[in-house]
């Protein structure tokens, strides 16, 4: 039967079961959303149908209990994955390391996966790092003074510190090297202390 689960509410039980009692992601099939989809589907065709049958009452809610019960189990399968995704890409984006196995990953999971580590190096990149890096380099980074002379997106300085966007008419406080791009490339103009306290 190509590698397909023959599924049953005992089976996505102890998927469940599984993914809770153990600490990694568990490997599961590739067409584990596909196959329980497919089994919801079926649950809900009984359903209609012994909707035609008066006779059917008791079975009609012995099938709709089922259909909750199913529900309510891979709302919690999806979401103990979910919390293993989000600490795996927690712990991948403070080591950068590639010990970190992905292996267990779905499909449906990876863009999770990818979309979480991209937001929490990003961050870390930009608060973190910038703060690190500017109290190491505090004593011997110049910065001047420049208001913009036109919009500037945002970019990166040289310790992986964030600046800007900024709008035609900010002021700010830079790196000198950084500024003195900005003014040389007609941006930003200095700004002198006396002027500021106009």
């Amino acid at each position: 039967m190509d590698g397909k689960i023959t599924f049953t509410y005992d089976t996505l039980f102890e998927f469940v079961r599984r993914e809770k009692s153990r600490e990694d992601l568990q490997k599961i099939e590739p067409s584990f959303y596909l196959d329980v989809m497919n089994y919801l589907q079926d649950k809900a065709k009984s359903f209609a149908q012994s909707n035609n049958n008066v006779f059917a009452e008791e079975e009609q809610v012995k099938l709709q209990k089922q259909i909750t019960n199913i529900k309510l189990l891979l709302r919690d399968i999806y979401e103990w994955r979910e919390k293993k995704i989000m600490h795996m890409a927690l712990i991948k984006s403070r080591t950068l390391s590639s010990v970190i196995d992905t292996s267990s990953l779905l499909e449906e999971e990876k863009q999770l996966f990818n979309d979480l580590l991209a937001i929490f190096s990003q961050h870390r990149n930009t608060i973190l790092n910038h703060l690190l890096g500017k109290q190491q380099s505090i004593q011997t980074s110049e910065k001047i003074i420049i208001t913009f002379l036109q919009p500037v997106p945002k970019f990166v300085g040289r310790n992986l510190e964030l600046y800007g966007p900024y709008e035609l008419g900010n002021v700010a406080t830079i790196p000198k090297e950084l500024a003195l791009v900005l003014i040389a490339k007609g941006r930003a103009r200095e700004v002198t202390e006396e002027k500021l306290s106009v």
